[in-house]
């Protein structure tokens, strides 16, 4: 007996991949100009891009929960979606009058001790920061149902969108470190990845309304139990995965404003190259053989590995990346040389642990799915 459902009409899974692009970028956009706000507002880059990293990942996972937990309510993930991206947008355009409230420094705020003031702008900031990016979090599985509709159930989904995603995101990170900011400045900036936002949304929104009837429609990607110990298990993995992964992040950070001074192009080199693994690890799982062989325990055993050879030389990194300043600075080589050549030793070396994480959340959501399955 068949069963008549509703069906999304004729967006196609490789319009999906694009718009889900489209979204990283601008996401990293907003990530880039927020840390440098906040960097302004507390005096030190590195403790700015600190604390807007935390906030946004904290954010993001917040969104994963929430728009999971949305995908039995709705009709259509696509126009769910595509509301997401554009209250993204609005949002994004009150930042710079919010963060105003930061930078403006008022008599009162100037007066606390530098811990008290610290704690009072890291408040404000979860204010600013929390909400946007918990919506960016609400999109990856609004988006990443309509994606197993399109194709009618493609496994590969979770690995592919978040690779495409995350090449994005990289693009995004080296184009506002290295161009927008300093061609625009930031409120342009910002303004820029408004408008991505709001036209990636107003598409998916009028694209995620069309529909038709349709017979055994896909279903929506399902949110694994916790009620299940192994479920609760593979969480606890994807924990400590994204705990040592924005660790590391910050570790690197501070490794470069140490030894190559703390600045916009610090934190662009250092998000764009590790996006850049993430997303290389992501595509790789989207595919087959990729999917068989990448498995979470070898992924944990890479990490420890890595993190194990990394303890042995993270004393001596600064010194490295000053001699290359120094080398830099006292030699004919171009800022735009010297920036390139950052940035392909900085990519080499992490590398290895980019591509792991990259691999490690679709491949533990792979299992979890297929768990819940069973």
């Amino acid at each position: 007996m068949s069963h008549i459902g509703k069906q999304q009409r004729g967006v196609g899974p490789k319009s999906l991949v694009v718009l889900y692009a489209l979204t990283g970028c601008c996401g990293l956009i907003y990530e880039v100009v927020w840390s440098k706000w906040m960097g302004l507002a507390v005096g030190n880059t590195a403790v700015g891009s600190a604390v807007v990293i935390a906030l946004f990942m904290g954010g993001l996972g917040l969104g994963y929960w929430w728009g999971g937990g949305l995908l039995h309510r709705i009709q259509s993930p696509l126009r769910a979606y595509g509301g997401v991206e554009v209250a993204i947008g609005l949002w994004g355009l009150m930042t710079p009058w919010l963060i105003g409230t930061i930078t403006a420094e008022p008599l009162a705020f100037r007066s606390v001790g530098e811990t008290s003031r610290f704690a009072v702008t890291l408040g404000i900031g979860a204010l600013v920061f929390l909400p946007p990016a918990a919506l960016m979090g609400a999109s990856f599985p609004l988006m990443l149902s309509a994606f197993r509709k399109e194709t009618k159930g493609e496994e590969s989904g979770i690995a592919l969108l978040y690779g495409m995603n995350s090449l994005g995101a990289a693009v995004g990170a080296l184009l506002t470190g290295f161009v927008l900011i300093e061609a625009f400045g930031l409120s342009a900036s910002v303004f820029l990845a408004v408008s991505g936002n709001i036209g990636v949304g107003a598409f998916a929104w009028l694209r995620g309304g069309q529909v038709y009837e349709t017979e055994n429609p896909v279903s929506a990607f399902e949110i694994p139990s916790l009620q299940r110990p192994h479920i609760r298990q593979l969480c606890l993995a994807a924990a400590i995965f994204g705990w040592i992964s924005v660790g590391l992040q910050t570790l690197w950070l501070r490794i470069l404003a140490v030894g190559l001074g703390s600045s916009v192009y610090a934190l662009s080199t250092v998000l764009a190259t590790y996006i850049l693994g993430m997303s290389a690890g992501s595509l790789v799982l989207s595919t087959r053989r990729g999917s068989q062989q990448l498995t979470p325990e070898k992924l944990a055993v890479g990490v420890v590995v890595f993190c194990g050879a990394l303890g042995l030389v993270v004393d001596y990194l600064p010194y490295l990346f000053g001699l290359l300043r120094l080398k830099a600075l006292g030699s004919e080589i171009s800022f735009p040389v010297f920036n390139g050549f950052r940035f392909f030793a900085v990519f080499f070396l992490l590398l290895p642990v980019t591509f792991i994480f990259g691999t490690a959340l679709p491949a533990l959501a792979r299992k979890a799915q297929s768990e819940e399955e069973v």
